[in-house]
């Protein structure tokens, strides 16, 4: 079994011998976008070789692909993306007027 993985796909399928999770192949587009949210970089990977050896479905394909994306921008974070021009990001505020003025949050105004 592969490590974080909530839905059973083992090393077996990585190889594309068999489907990635449980009823894989009559998933929608939908429900695979869905179920890879929880999944590791390695899983998602998976998945994504599984179906462009089976199945091939430009959608799946896409949301798959997007879903690795996003796992690597994850791992890196937003403050280490530069921004335009290669500059650095801002500063994030370290907190708004909203945020300490809540109702309910013990502090007085």
């Amino acid at each position: 079994m592969v490590r974080g993985d909530p839905e059973g796909m083992t090393d077996q399928t990585s190889s594309g011998r068999r489907p990635p999770m449980p009823d894989y192949d009559a998933l929608s587009v939908g429900d695979i976008a869905h179920r890879a949210r929880s999944l590791s970089t390695a899983d998602v990977e998976g998945l994504l070789r599984y179906e462009r050896a089976h199945a091939a479905r430009t959608p799946v394909l896409k949301v798959l692909s997007a879903r690795i994306a996003q796992l690597g921008e994850d791992d890196s974070g937003p403050s280490a993306r530069p921004g335009p021009a290669g500059e650095p990001p801002p500063p994030q505020p370290r907190g708004s007027s909203q945020q300490r003025d809540r109702p309910g949050d013990g502090r007085r105004p």
